[in-house]
């Protein structure tokens, strides 16, 4: 299903408020086009179609996406406010996926596995996703055996 078109801000990266209004505006379209999405039924592939639903809301941006990703590792003036960021983003998916606020435990669980396969999306070249999904998957499975999905 195509994802609806609005108008995302520019990014700057030497002004970190930018990236932070491009992901709160990532996070709104990724919430539009989930709401639009069956529902699956355990929590896991709730939140494996959500991050899925949002790689594909990030596909225009992928090119812009990988450079932030780059200067972050490497600029933490920059790094520190993308994390925080970041951290809003999954706060938000949380909160519509299990329609209610999400604990600050799972809330810091889903964080890194966000992270990580937001890095094999932007690295990945292959349009099918299969590493990224195969990843994410393992990674929200290894959540589950240790409780973190609540």
């Amino acid at each position: 299903m195509p994802t609806p078109k609005k108008r995302l801000p520019l990014i700057n990266a030497q002004k970190p408020q930018d990236p932070a209004l491009f992901l709160a505006a990532l996070d709104d379209l990724t919430e539009n086009a989930y709401a639009q999405k069956p529902r699956e039924s355990t929590l896991h592939d709730r939140l494996f179609e959500a991050l899925m639903t949002r790689f594909d809301v990030m596909e225009p941006y992928r090119e812009r996406l990988h450079i932030i990703i780059e200067q972050g590792r490497r600029d933490t003036a920059l790094a520190l406010p993308l994390a925080k960021a970041h951290w809003r983003s999954m706060q938000k998916t949380l909160t519509f996926v299990c329609k209610t606020e999400p604990s600050w435990m799972a809330i810091s669980a889903l964080f890194p596995v966000y992270l990580l396969s937001l890095y094999d999306w932007s690295e990945e070249k292959d349009d099918s996703h299969a590493t990224v999904m195969a990843r994410l998957d393992q990674r929200l499975s290894l959540l589950e055996k240790g409780g973190l999905l609540l």
